[in-house]
Order: structure tokens, then sequence, then C-alpha cells
């Protein structure tokens, strides 16, 4: 399995984008062939231990002197996701899954079927993908998701309607779910309208 760290130094760069939380950090590749973003870190997150994080620290200054049009193009749809202006969510073209574990890639694409203004428990996204009593190995893929907001992981949250953690924090988790339309009865809580209860064919379904 591969990782961020497995690539040649001189093909990383570390990219930030401002928003209105603090700085979006972008980790970008460049294999020779192709560009791809290896992970995305939230404003306030920890940086991972281990390798990626010594990647982390030795790239972030480095730029990219022409970058692709795909690439500012994500950085802007991440940018308006942030600020509530996206339609939709941000593009995969760009994303390597190649080094999120099996179970991980299958949690994290079946989020894309969560309809915005919308959430599901972690049971719920457990038995959508066959894995009925495995929310709690759900809740540990979403914990180590390398691309928040391009896999909406903020969408999922407890089954009494509490939002649970989120790795830029509960405020933020509360605020991108408000500006998506999630309608909230108390605070910290979502509305039961809006936490769906199962699947009906390819997406999610009151």
């Amino acid at each position: 399995m591969k990782t961020a760290a497995d690539s040649p130094k001189d093909s990383l760069c570390c990219k930030t984008v401002a928003t209105e939380y603090g700085d979006l950090r972008i980790c970008r590749r460049h294999d020779g062939f192709r560009y791809s973003v290896v992970a995305i870190h939230l404003p306030g997150e920890a940086l991972p231990a281990g390798r990626l994080c010594h990647v982390w620290e030795e790239h972030a200054g480095n730029t990219l002197s022409s970058p692709p049009t795909s690439l500012t193009s994500l950085e802007e749809e991440l940018r308006r996701s942030f600020e509530g202006e996206a339609s939709k969510d941000p593009s995969l073209d760009l994303i390597d899954l190649d080094h999120c574990y099996d179970f991980q890639r299958k949690v994290l694409l079946r989020l894309r079927d969560i309809p915005r203004g919308m959430t599901v428990s972690y049971g719920t996204l457990a038995r959508s993908i066959g894995a009925p009593g495995a929310a709690r190995a759900v809740g540990t893929a979403l914990a180590r998701n390398p691309f928040p907001l391009v896999f909406p992981c903020h969408r999922v949250i407890r089954v009494s309607g509490e939002i649970g953690q989120f790795g830029g924090g509960t405020s933020m988790k509360e605020s991108l779910l408000r500006r998506e339309g999630v309608i909230f009865s108390g605070k910290g809580v979502v509305s039961p309208r809006c936490l769906v209860a199962g699947f009906r064919g390819e997406r999610l379904q009151d």
C-alpha cells in the first residue's frame, strides 16, 4: 500500500488556501505523468503523525510555478465549500486514494451519496456498505479521512442527532452543516428531519 511519503521528495508541493477558519493545507504530488492530491488538512487540525508529518514540514514552502487549471479549480471548490457557496462536492478528478485501505475507501466513496442538507448516522452508513454492526470501524475510517470536504465526513453524526467529533472541531462541523442547509433542533443537535434513515438505490433518502 502506497503512502504520500513514498513519493519522490521533489514531486511534492504543500499549498495553503486561506479560509475564514484559517489555512486549509493541500499536499499535491507529481509522479512524472500527472498531478494528484494526496492529503488535505483542515484549519486547526493537527498534522498526521509519522512520515507524512515530515512530508508536510519539508515541502510546506514548495510551490508550483505553473499549477494546472485542475488544481486551481479544486482549491476554489474547497474554498467555496467552506463559504457555503458550493452546490456540489469538490471534484474527485485529482484525488489519490491509493494510500487508503479498502474498507476506508468504500466508506469514503459512499459519503458522496449523502445529499447536501442531510446527515446520516454511523450505523446507517455502515449498513449501507454491507457492514451492519461496523459503526465503530466506520468512525475510525472517517477519523482518518485524508480528504475532508471532498469526502464529506462532516455529514455523519450520532444516531441521537448530536454531531459528534470532527477534525476541524465541532464548531466548524456545525457551521458547515448549517451552511449546507441542515436544520438544528437545539445546540449541536440535528433535527430528525435532516437525519436520513437509510439508503434506497444509489443515494440516501428519507
